[in-house]
């Protein structure tokens, strides 16, 4: 029986790999991870994973939706609408 727990046990299969990041961009995941309650390697992982690794039956599509529509749900709707007409048009090219 291994004297590691369950966490080191995981731990143990990480690797570590440097990227560079702006002094902004650092404090920005910095502050993310702690308003989330993990580490900013976490939310890496977690974030590519998400967004970057779709299994071989979908197709990750990601909106970054402007302020200004989160509060009127009509024009969301539009511009939602507006979105997945081109979606379907580049699928259909």
């Amino acid at each position: 029986m291994s004297d590691q727990r369950p966490r080191e046990k995981e731990m143990a299969k990480i690797k570590n790999m440097s990227v560079a990041l702006d002094a902004d961009f650092q404090d920005k995941l910095k502050n993310l991870a702690t308003s989330k309650g993990i580490s900013v390697s976490s939310l890496i992982r977690e974030t590519l994973d998400k967004y970057l690794f779709a299994d071989n039956n979908t197709v990750k599509i990601v909106f970054n939706v402007p302020k200004d529509l989160t509060t009127d749900s009509e024009k969301l709707g539009i511009w939602l609408n507006q979105k997945c007409q081109a979606i379907v048009a580049h699928f259909k090219s």
